[in-house]
C-alpha cells in the first residue's frame, strides 16, 4: 500500500513526509527532534513493508518557495507515490517557517534551513544510497548543503533538479516583483517592495514574512557546476508545447518534458506521468 498525502497537524518545527511503499503496516509513525532553535522536527514516514525489502535508497526533496511550493505539491506528490512503488523512500519536508511547518519565517535565517536539511541527509545516509531532488528555488540550497556534507564525510549518490532557478539575485527580484504586484491598490501605489525591505526590515508576499536578512541570503545563492562538481547530475524541465527550449545554465544532462509549468496556478494540476518517467530515470542510473 502506498502512503497517501498526509494531512499533518502544524507543529512547532519541520514537518516531513515520508512516502513508502508498504503492505498491511500502520501507515506513518513520527518521531520528533529537537532544533537549535528550540523548536522541534516532526518526521513521519509510512512503515516499510514487513520484512524490509532492499530499497534502492532514500531520495530527500528539496522544495520551491512561497506559492510554488502550494501550485507544485500535487505534482510533487504523485511523484514521490510512484517512486515509492519502485521502492524508494521519498523524504518531502516543509522548511522551518513554511507551508505545514511550524516556526514563524519572520524568524528563520537560511542557515537552519541547510543545517536542518543535511542533518535529514545525514540520517538518511546512514541507511544507504541518497539523491537530493530539488525543485525550481530548491536548487539554490544544493551549493550550501553540499558544502556542509563534504565537512560531514558523505555526499548523495546524485541530485536530480527539476527546472532549476540557479541564481539567487534574479529569483528574489522576481519575488519582489510578485510583491509590487500585489502593492497596486486602484491607481496608487504603495511603496516598493525593495524600499519596505529597506525602511523596514521586511515585507509580506503571499501570506508569509520575508525579512531584509533573509531576502539578502537568498539572493546571494548560486548553483553552479563547480558546485556540483564530483557528485553525479541531471536535470529534467518542462516545457509548453510549441514553445522554445531554455537555455542550459548547467552542463548536467538535461531531459526536456513537453507539459505545462507545474508551479503555477492552473485549474487542474497537468499529469505527472512524463515527470515521473524523466525521474525514474535519472534515479536508476545512480542507485539499482
Amino acid at each position: 500500500m502506498i502512503a497517501p498525502d498526509a494531512s499533518i497537524a502544524r507543529s512547532e518545527g519541520i514537518t516531513s513526509v515520508a512516502f513508502v511503499a508498504g503492505v498491511e503496516t500502520p501507515l506513518f509513525r513520527s518521531r520528533w527532534m529537537p532544533l537549535p532553535a528550540g523548536e522541534s522536527t516532526r518526521l513521519s514516514f509510512a512503515q516499510p513493508p514487513q520484512p524490509t525489502p532492499v530499497l534502492p535508497g532514500t531520495v530527500v526533496f528539496l522544495p520551491p518557495f512561497g506559492d510554488e511550493m502550494n501550485y507544485a505539491r500535487s505534482t510533487v506528490a504523485a511523484t514521490a507515490r510512484a517512486l515509492a512503488t519502485r521502492g524508494w523512500r521519498v523524504q518531502v519536508t516543509d522548511p522551518a517557517g513554511t507551508g505545514d511547518s511550524g516556526g514563524e519565517l519572520a524568524s528563520i535565517q537560511l542557515d537552519l534551513w541547510v543545517r536542518d536539511f543535511a542533518a535529514e541527509i545525514v540520517a538518511a545516509l546512514a541507511q544507504g544510497p541518497v539523491v537530493l531532488w530539488a525543485c525550481r528555488q530548491g536548487a539554490l540550497l544544493i551549493d550550501p548543503l553540499l558544502q556542509r556534507l563534504r565537512e560531514s564525510g558523505g555526499l548523495p549518490q546524485g541530485v536530480l533538479l527539476w527546472d532549476p532557478l540557479t541564481d539567487g539575485a534574479r529569483t528574489m527580484a522576481q519575488f519582489l516583483r510578485i510583491a509590487d504586484a500585489a502593492a497596486l491598490t486602484g491607481s496608487r501605489r504603495l511603496k516598493s517592495a525593495a524600499q519596505s525591505l529597506l525602511e523596514d526590515g521586511e515585507i509580506v508576499v503571499s501570506g508569509y514574512t520575508l525579512t531584509a536578512s533573509l531576502h539578502a541570503s537568498l539572493a546571494a545563492l548560486r548553483l553552479t557546476d563547480a558546485a556540483l562538481a564530483g557528485v553525479p547530475t541531471a536535470c529534467v524541465e518542462c516545457v509548453m508545447p510549441g514553445l522554445p527550449l531554455p537555455v542550459a545554465r548547467l552542463a548536467a544532462p538535461r531531459t526536456v518534458v513537453p507539459l505545462m509549468p507545474y508551479w503555477v496556478a492552473n485549474e487542474a494540476p497537468p499529469s505527472a506521468t512524463p515527470l515521473v518517467a524523466a525521474t525514474v530515470a535519472a534515479l536508476e542510473q545512480w542507485c539499482t
